[in-house]
């Protein structure tokens, strides 16, 4: 199922910068976590958005803010 990105951001609580920050990252990938339509509007595909959700790398915990890696 594909959403544009207000409705995705009202049901996740994502917001269109957290979104912008993905993409621009290159943490979301066209083709997989997001579409471009015809119209050139991007859309969000929540099989995908699914996916990268559950995908192991985001299970690892991550480091707090001051944390050191030693």
């Amino acid at each position: 199922m594909l959403k544009r990105i207000p409705l995705f951001c009202q049901e996740t609580g994502y917001s269109e910068k957290a979104l912008a920050r993905k993409i621009e990252d290159g943490v979301w990938v066209e083709g997989r976590e997001y579409v471009r339509a015809p119209d050139g509007r991007l859309l969000i595909d929540m099989d995908g958005f699914n996916r990268w959700a559950r995908s192991e790398q985001n299970t690892k915990p991550r480091r707090r803010v001051g944390e050191s890696t030693m």
